[in-house]
């Protein structure tokens, strides 16, 4: 075996090993934030109701205490302490008077089971959200489905505030690709053809196709003229350059919903409902929902054009999109992570 061989060889090794130990710190950093925040949760709420059973609540604020704690920490810390989440941190403590290390649901969801009445209910339904992998709204869904009996006081089209005091939405890190590259696959009738992606496949000049071979890369450099060809390049294969486009956004459904128009390359475009990769924005109709879906509404008034990179379809077959708006390349997965008008989902 030669030397380049090998030296390739033990390098793929160590990239393994070093992505691999990367990843697992990085889950189990986050897992320690979200047990930390709900600790700090539980204890904002035991001492608010050590106050109020204190009678301090009395003077001066009387029966307005969680409104002047709400105005005064959202003044000092930002977004996270909303009235409706300090009711629930307030709850929390009440409905579980003795802490005990949460499990694997984050914040949003525990709100969200806090509405549940009955206490065996709200344990059964942790459990599934657990096993299905819920999302904050999934959660919400069933239980309304299923006509869950909940708090009167909390009743609400999204019973919580899913927004997290004091702790930064966890990065998505997505990966950019490179646009006009493609990957070369063989048609069913043996013909070589480039993969434009969402089941679009075009075929490669004639004059071009002795420089390929099925599974090959190729950049594309745009014809220079209107009766001239695109120059197929070979590239070093690397499946993280794939499938990134340019496009333009026709209309927003919801915060995470889109119907664009999308730049394929080679003369061809798609009009695609694509889903946000890695989030989940309230639906549509909701008082939060609608807040989000004005949001990326108003990022896009300026410019609609957008860079996206699709990943596999979600159980709708909605193409998953990392996308980026505008010259800057505002990332707007993370935006709305960003401004708590979404909540992390692992949907690819």
């Amino acid at each position: 075996m030669s030397k380049k061989a090998v030296t390739a060889k033990t390098y793929a090794a160590l990239l393994t090993e070093i992505s691999a130990l990367y990843e697992s710190s990085r889950q189990k950093a986050q897992r320690t934030l979200e047990r930390i925040l709900i600790q700090t949760c539980w204890e904002t709420g035991r001492r608010i109701v050590v106050f109020e059973q204190g009678n301090h609540a009395r003077a001066p604020y009387g029966d307005h205490l969680l409104e002047k704690l709400s105005t005064d920490l959202t003044k000092k810390y930002g977004k996270g302490f909303s009235l409706s989440n300090l009711f629930n941190m307030r709850l929390y403590y009440q409905k579980n008077p003795i802490f005990q290390a949460p499990g694997k649901l984050d914040w949003s969801k525990q709100c969200i089971l806090l509405t549940v009445k009955d206490d065996a209910q709200r344990k059964l339904y942790e459990k599934e959200a657990l096993k299905h992998h819920w999302s904050y709204r999934q959660l919400a869904d069933v239980l309304k489905k299923d006509k869950v009996p909940l708090e009167e006081s909390l009743k609400e089209d999204e019973p919580s505030d899913p927004s997290q005091p004091s702790v930064a939405a966890t990065p998505l890190n997505p990966q950019k690709g490179r646009l006009n590259t493609y990957k070369v696959m063989k048609a069913q009738d043996g013909r070589l053809v480039v993969d434009c992606g969402f089941s679009i496949r075009r075929e490669i000049p004639e004059k071009s196709l002795a420089s390929f071979k099925d599974e090959d890369m190729v950049e594309v450099v745009p014809a220079a003229a209107p009766d001239a060809e695109p120059v197929f390049n070979k590239i070093k294969k690397d499946a993280r350059l794939l499938y990134t486009y340019s496009g333009l956004v026709e209309r927003v459904i919801d915060g995470d919903t889109l119907i664009c128009e999308v730049f394929c390359g080679l003369g061809t475009r798609a009009r695609l409902r694509l889903r946000l990769r890695g989030i989940d924005c309230p639906e549509a109709g909701t008082q939060k929902g609608e807040k989000a879906k004005q949001f990326v509404q108003k990022q896009l008034r300026a410019n609609r054009r957008i860079l996206l990179r699709t990943h596999l379809s979600d159980k709708y077959d909605r193409p998953l999109a990392d996308i980026w708006l505008g010259e800057e390349e505002t990332y707007l997965n993370q935006l709305l992570l960003d401004q708590g008008l979404a909540e992390k989902w692992e949907s690819g």
